[in-house]
């Protein structure tokens, strides 16, 4: 089991760890690391390579928790976020007081289902990862968007860390640990969503006349790869409605 020592504690074992080989933690390890260490889960376990001790660093290269000789995990901070960090809320605190259900979203609630739960205390946990349909930046700021829509302080938000969606069997520990007396599930049917709501999907995913797309021209050397490109790019903007910036392999390399 991980738990975050004391600052003296870190400060021993980050000079111990100078001699232990680094283990980079991938992103399903690194969700794990840290619901262990906030306390969401009692004992999620860690797929470290062997037994040894050793340094476990993020893909940057920062110390987060080390593999004691005696194969205990000791965290010695956090995994690093640097977004919505008002939302990176750990369980202490939150039992006790109002009786919450939990609320594992993955996507948008829709107008109906909104509804349907404005009358229920709840602490929503935003589980989307950066693979998922929709990407965790665009949900937090959809449920954002949808708080007034909740009566006042009846919803609690909680962003999970990327990956978190891959530990479903462990929603009901995480949900007991928040609090939470019960797990509601999450309706996915489509739907429509409040204008807000809409507004913030529109921004992010907007019609495919409206994107932009990149045009790959590849080949050897004095094949016309050049000259099609150019073409291409007089035309288009002959046409109007579009910037275009060309790159020519041959003038970025001089620059």
């Amino acid at each position: 089991m991980a738990a975050l020592v004391s600052a003296e504690r870190a400060a021993q074992l980050k000079g111990l760890s100078r001699d232990w080989p680094s283990v980079v933690l991938d992103e399903a390890e690194l969700c794990a690391l840290e619901l262990t260490l906030t306390g969401a889960v009692a004992g999620a376990r860690l797929a470290l390579p062997g037994g040894e001790p050793a340094a476990l660093r993020d893909p940057e290269g920062n110390l987060l928790a080390v593999r004691t000789p005696d194969g205990e995990v000791a965290g010695l901070r956090l995994p690093l976020h640097y977004d919505n960090l008002d939302l990176r809320l750990a369980p202490a605190g939150f039992a006790g007081g109002v009786s919450r259900a939990a609320l594992f979203a993955t996507r948008p609630m829709t107008m109906a289902q909104t509804e349907r739960l404005a009358g229920s205390p709840l602490v929503i946990f935003l589980v989307a990862g950066l693979s998922s349909a929709f990407d965790p930046f665009t949900l937090v700021r959809c449920y954002r968007a949808a708080m007034p829509r909740f009566p006042k302080g009846s919803v609690r938000l909680v962003a999970l860390p990327a990956a978190a969606a891959a530990h479903g069997p462990l929603f009901e520990e995480i949900a007991r640990n928040y609090g939470c007396d019960r797990v509601i599930p999450f309706d996915g049917a489509p739907g429509e969503y409040y204008p807000e709501v809409a507004r913030e999907l529109d921004a992010r995913y907007p019609p495919r006349s409206g994107r932009g797309f990149t045009v790959f021209f590849t080949g050897l050397s004095g094949s016309g790869k050049s000259t099609i490109a150019n073409i291409l790019r007089v035309k288009i903007l002959e046409r109007g409605g579009r910037t275009v910036t060309m790159l020519d392999g041959d003038l970025v390399r001089r620059m």
